[in-house]
């Protein structure tokens, strides 16, 4: 029940980011939405694992996570670990 509320929030998040209004997403827990220096993929340390563009590890709090991208599509395994809006923002950004 978790992983499906982390896969909505994580939904609306990308299509609000789509739409332009990214602005209207404040950082919480102390956390800032803006990325500080770098893109948001160097951050993250966003890497393809195998070159092809489907399957990404990216870091948070010193924890791996899997993106799996499929045709208008992201899969963040275990995203409901990433409680800040602040950090969802920058891997949305990153993916």
């Amino acid at each position: 029940m978790k992983r499906t509320a982390a896969y909505i929030i994580m939904a609306l998040l990308a299509l609000l980011l789509l739409a332009g209004c990214g602005s209207m997403i404040s950082a919480e827990d102390g956390e800032t939405a803006e990325t500080t220096g770098g893109t948001a993929g160097e951050e993250i340390n966003l890497r393809d694992i195998y070159g092809g563009g489907y399957q990404y590890l990216f870091t948070y709090k010193g924890e791996d996570y899997t993106a799996i991208y499929s045709y208008d599509n992201w899969s963040v395994y275990v995203s409901y670990k990433i409680t800040s809006r602040g950090p969802m923002k920058k891997i949305i950004q990153a993916l």
